[in-house]
């Protein structure tokens, strides 16, 4: 079973909340280390600018002006006018180098990536009904672990994610994750965890859930009576706060709920999840993944007993559910996250006999 890997400026007209400098969020390390890239680019673009202008300068007579690298330079030259132009309009300061007017074309590999701004379909009627949406998402999450570049397949995600919320079957926590592999502060993570915001909101309002918020226009996002707005979700993923603050104090979400999203998890549910799933250290020292010592119980207990070979995903979705609800989650909330982990209605008394067999047979995982 693939588990996911738990991956956020204002737009106008969203409301601001007030909040301490605690709730600020755990991204603005992110936003900090994004700008000195962009500053470390632009330190360079401005160092490629003189070679270039060097390099112009020492072109032999009769040279062609057409040549690829002079086109390069002349347009590196062009940007780094139209900023110095900028930066001297700020400032009231004349600039110290002619600018021309008009908009150079930057080659793509010298600009820094631009965030998204705005979630990739903006109402459900939009979308184009598909077969087997959930297929199509493996398929889509493996040909993103060839080419790593998120954008290439952002907005057939959303579609999908929307979609498969639609069927309302197997809750986002549960599908598959994400992977790319840029440094953790890099512009993709944040547009990732911004769109995984909107999915877990859209699926929040798609299954009914009661989100009461004291916030109005927070309100009218989560009205069940209303039409989900994409635009006001995006809004709401675009806040910089916390994961804990967005979770556990605008939305006050309830565990139940917290265990079927992405990336709107508190801070218990997330460490629930975090030493479940990747492990954590302690004192200097790694602890493995529970979920890794159950599924070594799981096959002895196979061994023991061939008849529950055939069962034992199950067990482990079942033992999954009950880890991240926590040990005094009433068993109907554990049947039902088990349902969402495997997308198959269950009875609830059978599910409650393999609950009973699971913890019978499995020893508890410090």
């Amino acid at each position: 079973m693939n588990r996911p890997e738990y991956q956020t400026q204002r737009p106008t007209g969203m409301a601001k909340h007030t909040h301490d400098r605690s709730a600020e969020l755990d991204e603005e390390a992110l936003y900090a280390e994004l700008n000195a890239l962009f500053e470390e680019d632009e330190e360079q673009e401005r160092n490629e600018a003189a070679a270039a202008r060097r390099q112009a300068a020492a072109q032999p007579p009769g040279s062609s002006p057409d040549s690829e690298d002079l086109k390069d330079a002349k347009l590196v030259i062009d940007k780094v006018m139209v900023a110095t132009k900028s930066e001297s309009l700020a400032s009231g300061k004349p600039s110290a180098e002619p600018v021309e007017s008009t908009v150079p074309r930057i080659p793509s590999k010298l600009l820094p990536a631009a965030a998204a701004t705005r979630f990739a379909i903006s109402e459900v009627k939009s979308l184009v009904e598909i077969a087997s949406p959930r297929s199509r998402l493996d398929s889509l999450v493996i040909e993103l672990s060839g080419h790593l570049d998120y954008r290439r397949i952002r907005e057939e995600y959303c579609q999908l994610s929307i979609l498969i919320n639609l069927e309302g079957l197997v809750a986002p926590a549960f599908r598959p994750a994400l992977k790319i592999s840029k440094a953790k502060g890099h512009i993709h993570y944040l547009e990732i965890h911004r769109d995984q915001v909107v999915i877990d909101g859209h699926w929040l309002h798609t299954k009914g859930e009661r989100v009461k918020v004291r916030d109005p226009i927070l309100r009218e996002l989560f009205d069940l009576k209303r039409d989900f707005n994409f635009w006001k979700a995006w809004a709401f993923a675009n806040e910089k706060w916390t994961s804990t603050h967005r979770v556990d104090e605008v939305l006050y979400l309830t565990t139940r709920q917290q265990c079927q999203l992405m990336a709107l998890q508190g801070k218990v549910v997330a460490a629930r999840h975090e030493r479940a799933t990747k492990g954590t250290r302690a004192l200097g020292v790694r602890l493995p993944p529970k979920l890794a010592t159950v599924r070594q119980q799981l096959n002895e207990w196979g061994e023991r007993n061939p008849r529950i070979v055939d069962h034992l995903q199950d067990y482990e979705d079942l033992w999954m559910a009950q880890e991240l609800l926590g040990p005094d989650a009433p068993v109907k909330h554990v049947v039902e996250i088990f349902e969402l982990t495997t997308g198959v209605k269950r009875d609830e008394k059978t599910v409650r006999g393999k609950l009973k067999t699971l913890n019978d047979n499995i020893r508890e995982v410090k």
